[in-house]
């Protein structure tokens, strides 16, 4: 959309008082504009039809048509298909139905107010503004010219493989993982942006996806190849060697980094020290630069380093921004990505 237009907005949500929080929460952004608001799946369906907007805030559960429905009718039945957000509940259960929603196609999700007063509400309009703005002004840009080495990588052999996504990526790493068989002579570890109770549902539903061993990390959690271990939400995930030699996941409570707390980063840079030249990166899509300065320790190690193709991600700033620091060895698309993973870890 045009820098210079309002954001339409409308929000979808049977809860006559979640629908006033929202508004509450968004009336004043001068570039917000809300057209509309739809109480279920079918009205929500009806109004977009209409409205034509450029974002969408949904809930899930919701009587007649639920918020998953509405994604699939929307995607279906409609000429153009908005950014959607989902409204998420912090809990078990919401984690696992928006995870679902992720996958049939909005493209994040943000807290589900309450009507209590909180100490945070500040941080949650200010996160569910900033959502919106980047969901609204999702856009596909060029990779910046930059003097790439030629590193003659080819006959590497890789030991471990380290992932981050952000924005839009669950749905990503949940082809990545479940394209993988429990051969693999490499550990995987993800680092995907999300809270805990997230990451918690995320690897369950990977586990059940994939032939892997796909787990939440845990403290003193061992490296093995066929296991992938998803970052767990609010701790870093770093590395530790025992003194049989053995690596094994160490969760730290370090500040934010890039705004996040699992950072890829840590991670990457961790993996860097303890693999070297044996280990691979991979930034996919999300918002930010997260990833680029451990892609740049792997780099610097002798491993190979990947980011996914821009016309391919959700939002493209972090694999763009990982790719504009010249040493990345490849940018391909996920079909690619897997092929390699497969070519250097088996």
């Amino acid at each position: 959309m045009p820098e210079n237009e309002k954001i339409k907005l409308l929000i979808v949500d049977d809860s006559f008082l979640t629908r006033k929080i929202l508004i509450e929460l968004l009336k004043d952004d001068a570039d917000i504009n809300i057209v509309g608001e739809a109480v279920d799946g079918e009205d929500a369906f009806l109004k977009t039809k209409i409205l034509r907007p450029d974002v969408i805030t949904m809930d899930y559960n919701m009587p007649l048509v639920n918020g998953l429905e509405a994604i699939k009718r929307i995607k279906a039945g409609l000429d153009f298909f908005p950014a959607i957000l989902m409204v998420s509940g912090n809990t078990v259960e919401g984690a696992a139905e928006t995870l679902e929603c992720l996958k049939y196609g909005a493209i994040d999700f943000i807290p589900k107010p309450s009507g209590e007063l909180s100490l945070d509400i500040k941080k949650i309009q200010r996160e569910l503004i900033s959502k919106i703005k980047v969901a609204a002004r999702v856009k596909k840009t060029n990779y910046k010219e930059v003097e790439r080495k030629d590193k003659n990588k080819k006959d590497s052999r890789i030991n471990v493989v380290v992932i981050g996504a952000s924005t839009g990526g669950p749905p990503v790493v949940e082809e990545i993982v479940s394209s993988l068989s429990k051969d693999i002579k490499a550990p995987i570890l993800v680092v995907q942006h999300m809270p805990e109770h997230f990451t918690a549902s995320l690897a369950s539903r990977l586990n059940g996806l994939s032939d892997l061993a796909v787990v939440e990390a845990s403290e003193g959690e061992e490296l093995l190849p066929g296991k992938c271990i998803i970052a767990r939400g609010g701790k870093h995930m770093l590395l530790n060697q025992r003194v049989d030699g053995r690596l094994v996941v160490h969760l730290d409570d370090k500040p934010l980094r890039n705004g996040f707390r699992p950072s890829i980063d840590y991670t990457m840079e961790s993996v860097a020290k303890f693999y070297g030249k044996k280990a691979m990166g991979i930034i996919l899509t999300g918002m930010g630069r997260d990833g680029s300065d451990g892609m740049v320790e792997i780099e610097n190690e002798g491993g190979y380093t990947i980011t996914q193709l821009p016309e391919e991600a959700v939002v493209d700033s972090m694999p763009r921004s990982a790719w504009e620091t010249g040493v990345v060895d490849e940018s391909l698309g996920v079909k690619d990505i897997i092929r390699k993973i497969k070519e250097l870890c088996f």
